[in-house]
């Protein structure tokens, strides 16, 4: 996982790298006026969601993991709270890998929560489970998916 802000957003990551790329083209749009939707961009590689989400308690918030992509979260116009835990520590399955849609979903309480606010990003990375979209009221964000 790393938390970055796009005053400095490639403290540390690869020049030539798609993560890069997608943080170039993810600013952007989140400088553009608000559009609910999907792109892809890099001849399909990655893909960018515009989400405008309900917020959700604690509770309601269950850790989930990927095995082929990278996730950035991006959020717009609220802090999104994250839940947080290596896939590797976790015991409790919920719903099987679905392959198709490249998720899982755990039963387990996240190790350590944390908030993201506006001009800060998330990158979770295979072996990072995260249960995103807690708060309050509706969470503008955008949400980076990169083939790993």
């Amino acid at each position: 996982m790393i938390i970055g802000t796009f005053k400095d957003p490639y403290n540390g990551l690869d020049r030539s790298s798609l993560v890069r790329f997608a943080l170039d083209e993810a600013r952007k749009i989140a400088s553009a006026p608000f559009v609910a939707g999907s792109i892809t961009v890099l001849n399909d590689a990655v893909k960018i969601n515009s989400q405008e989400v309900e917020g959700r308690a604690v509770e309601a918030a269950p850790l989930e993991a990927h095995k082929r992509f990278i996730d950035i979260h991006i959020p717009i116009s609220a802090p999104e709270r994250f839940g947080w835990s290596p896939t590797e520590a976790l015991t409790s399955v919920d719903k099987d890998y679905d392959e198709s849609n490249d998720i899982i979903f755990f039963n387990d309480e996240p190790q350590i929560y944390f908030d993201i606010f506006p001009g800060q990003f998330v990158i979770f990375f295979p072996g990072d489970a995260h249960a995103p979209l807690i708060g309050e009221g509706t969470i503008r964000k955008l949400c980076v998916k990169i083939p790993v």
